[in-house]
């Protein structure tokens, strides 16, 4: 089985797509995503099996970024956005958390 090219990340804001998004379906996975969550008014990890749009997440997100291959990945942007660290990607996020879990293995 071939693993599918890897897209940008699909993020949008406001409803505004500011990067390309993945087909709508990702492989029946439900994939981890971090989103500003409008209730609790911080970064927060979810999951979903569909790509992120103003009609499915619109009403508890205000963005959305990825999907990660994994969860640590995820909750490794979470720490990186509110410590401001500059231009880290969902690549980076997962490469540190693969390299991290060799180390300690």
């Amino acid at each position: 089985m071939s693993t599918p090219s890897r897209k940008p990340e699909s993020i949008f804001v406001a409803g505004k797509l500011v990067a390309l998004l993945p087909p709508r379906r990702l492989d029946g996975r439900v994939r981890p995503y971090v989103g500003y969550s409008t209730r609790l008014g911080k970064l927060a990890l979810f999951h979903s099996d569909v790509v992120p749009t103003e009609e499915t997440h619109g009403d508890r997100f205000k963005f959305a970024i990825g999907p990660f291959d994994t969860e640590a990945g995820a909750r490794l942007m979470i720490k990186c956005v509110e410590n401001r660290l500059p231009s880290v990607t969902i690549a980076d996020c997962e490469r540190f958390v693969l390299v991290r879990a060799q180390v300690f293995a």
